[in-house]
């Protein structure tokens, strides 16, 4: 069964990643390959490809997908280097510790968006492709659940027989479930990503942002249809005085009915990352 979005996600952010969501209406959705693990090392890709060999055996699955997924391996197993997928983080908590602490002493803030909205399939596209919503995927329940919603188009009476259509649909579903696998993460954790997956190599118009991970390709996501709901200040010396320029930044652009909470934990230690 596939779990319904939150009424608000949080995407946790510094002060450009701030000003770019309230100024620009965008956000940036870095490369996946840059996200924590490269979903493409063939590490990664023998993990998925080890679930899908247990779903298409698997008396748990029951899926109409379960007799199509050797054709999927053949193109997990050789990469997906002509694709590329981008994906924005997303929380359901707003005041988590290791998420501040990601940021080291800097100023971040954690940006709630209405789920819906986030889910909703009429979005613009990027590189062709649109972005969709999707919690982080850790048993092997989310993954069959994962797994049948994606493949519906080659399940379909009018579903492609052209090797190379069905081969773009797969690049899609697979790209979907690399970017968000995460076999050794706790569900308790309630992590999302919204992505763009499958995307054609230079199809999409990508930029270069400095991360908290270093140096990674990003693309802009539209965020015109998605509501900003509250923003929480991380915990920093000069939280109370960042909420007020928060404030005065969301009434500056129209909206100055999001609330600006600030953080209950206390500021990362000097010395700190």
């Amino acid at each position: 069964m596939l779990i319904v979005p939150p009424p608000e996600l949080f995407h946790y952010t510094d002060a450009v990643g701030l000003l770019q969501i309230v100024e620009e209406r965008t956000i940036a959705a870095p490369d996946v390959r840059f996200l924590g693990a490269d979903p493409d090392q063939p590490a990664t890709r023998r993990a998925l490809g080890a679930e899908l060999r247990a779903l298409a055996s698997s008396d748990l699955r029951g899926l109409p997908s379960g007799d199509l997924i050797p054709e999927g391996l053949q193109l997990l197993e050789h990469g997906l280097g002509a694709y590329r997928s981008y994906a924005v983080s997303l929380a359901e908590d707003g005041d988590l510790v290791s998420e501040w602490w990601r940021f080291g002493r800097g100023q971040a803030f954690a940006v709630a968006f209405d789920g819906h909205d986030l889910e909703q399939r009429c979005h613009e596209d990027v590189g062709g492709v649109t972005p969709r919503l999707g919690a982080m995927l850790h048993v092997l329940e989310d993954v069959a659940a994962a797994l049948e919603e994606g493949m519906q188009p080659l399940l379909r009476p009018d579903a492609p027989t052209d090797h190379e259509a069905r081969r773009d649909v797969w690049a899609q579903v697979l790209s979907s479930l690399l970017a968000r696998f995460d076999r050794g993460g706790a569900r308790s954790q309630h992590l999302w990503r919204w992505c763009c997956t499958g995307v054609p190599a230079g199809a999409a118009p990508v930029e270069f942002r400095a991360t908290t991970a270093g140096l990674a390709p990003v693309v802009r996501l539209p965020l015109r249809a998605v509501r900003v709901l509250r923003v929480v200040v991380g915990p920093s010396p000069h939280a109370e005085r960042q909420a007020a320029a928060v404030r005065d930044l969301l009434q500056h652009r129209g909206l100055g009915d999001v609330a600006v909470l600030v953080s209950h934990h206390a500021p990362v230690a000097e010395g700190a990352p």
